[in-house]
């Protein structure tokens, strides 16, 4: 048993685990989410309007499936979706100076490219592209 309070004590484990149960939570959202009110998004559930992000699952699925096209299709810079997300979340992993000064450029850049595309979207499909 020493060795788990050993593994215990580390913090990548710890946060290994809690990525985990936060995907799982994610994923049975989804999936009651989808079953029952037909989308996965917050936003078009409780708004009627899709939000920067909508489209995304269905992309990296398509990607995951190699099938590029069909990611481009359903969101036009899906790529920046897991590392914008990423940067996001783990802010404190930057501890030098130029390392949080590139944190913050690229937290922007990723932020800014989600953002021009959502508005390209809206401005050609509207409010609701996905409905």
């Amino acid at each position: 048993m020493n060795w788990l309070k050993a593994l215990w004590a580390r913090r990548w484990v710890r946060l290994l685990i809690l990525h985990v149960l936060g995907i799982g939570v994610f994923g049975i959202f989804a999936i009651l989410a989808s079953h029952f009110w037909g989308s996965t998004c917050p936003s078009y559930l409780f708004f009627k309007l899709c939000c920067p992000y909508c489209g995304m699952t269905r992309a990296h699925l398509a990607a995951l499936r190699l099938d590029f096209a069909a990611a481009f299709y359903y969101h036009p810079v899906f790529f920046t979706g897991i590392p914008f997300l990423w940067m996001i979340f783990h802010p404190g992993l930057f501890k030098k100076k130029w390392q949080r000064v590139l944190w913050w450029v690229l937290t922007c850049l990723l932020g800014a490219i989600l953002a021009i595309a959502y508005i390209v979207r809206v401005c050609l499909f509207g409010f609701d592209f996905f409905a």
